[in-house]
């Protein structure tokens, strides 16, 4: 077997909640990177036999198919397989661990891999609106960014998590 290489990488610059990247969409993100990617590695869209790519907060229809929308909108071709994972905080490094491991396995030889988000599209969801709302009742509406941030097990926020386990492994800044 041959060893897994990154051959090369890209990524938009980090926006502020609401800045200047707000408007944009992940998965338009995402295809600006893999426009990037794939010119820095010299790899061409149809010699990629997977997509692997992580995302989380869904901000549009489409977005449920963020890893495919964004590699066809970028060059890859349409029969190419893609899929996308969500693993939370970890979803984009789990992208490259699955795409390393369809490597490994041989389903495919040349892969790609990544991740995408705009938290600041994140939207609000309105429950128990599906089957109507009868007359005096008040829907709940929730912040699907606060949902998606705080681990509903431990009750904490992510970074609230990565405090608590930097101090317990004595990880510094």
């Amino acid at each position: 077997m041959s060893d897994i290489v990154i051959l090369d990488g890209a990524r938009t610059a980090i926006g502020t909640f609401g800045g200047a990247l707000a408007q944009t969409s992940p998965i338009d993100l995402g295809t600006a990177v893999t426009k990037a990617a794939l010119e820095r590695s010299g790899v061409e869209g149809g010699q990629i036999g997977h997509v692997v790519f992580g995302h989380v907060i869904n901000t549009e229809p489409r977005d449920m198919y963020v890893g495919r929308v964004a590699a066809m909108q970028a060059g890859i071709p349409e029969t190419t397989p893609a899929m996308s994972v969500n693993r939370l905080c970890g979803s984009g490094i789990q992208s490259i661990v699955s795409a390393a491991q369809m490597m490994q396995l041989g389903e495919a030889s040349v892969t790609l891999a990544g991740g995408m988000e705009n938290m600041s599209q994140a939207p609000h969801s309105l429950y128990g609106a599906r089957q109507g709302l009868r007359f005096g009742t008040t829907p709940e509406l929730q912040d699907s960014l606060f949902a998606a941030l705080k681990d509903p097990v431990a009750g904490l926020f992510m970074a609230q998590t990565a405090e608590k386990l930097a101090k317990r492994l004595g990880v510094t800044r």
